[in-house]
């Protein structure tokens, strides 16, 4: 297939060529080697919120944000829960939010 500039190269391309998207040829590693460290620093990452539980602002549609303490994530990542929560209507002492209702999630760890 011939590249034009109306034909966009195919991701595995982009990233072979790109320093920003090494191989994992290019890293001297396997890439079940990488999948594996993904994996880890990937849960290192949700237990270092269930453990520390950072106070998390979330910016839902419409321009409402809403705050409260972030607890954890279910494990197919559609929802979280959060203690504290402080909305325009009210505070919730636990409540669970649609991921997808999220634009963004803001907090310190």
């Amino acid at each position: 297939m011939a590249h034009n500039s109306t034909t966009r190269p195919r991701s595995s391309h982009l990233r072979a060529r790109n320093p920003l998207f090494p191989s994992s040829q290019q890293l001297g590693q396997s890439e079940s080697e990488m999948r594996s460290r993904m994996r880890q620093d990937y849960l290192r990452y949700w237990i270092a919120i269930a453990t520390k539980k950072p106070e998390a602002t979330f910016h839902m549609y419409k321009n409402t944000s809403v705050t409260g303490r972030l607890e954890g994530i279910d494990a197919t990542q559609s929802y979280c829960n959060v203690s504290d929560l402080k909305t325009p209507i009210g505070t919730y002492k636990e409540a669970t939010l649609r991921v997808n209702d999220c634009q963004q999630v803001v907090f310190d760890l």
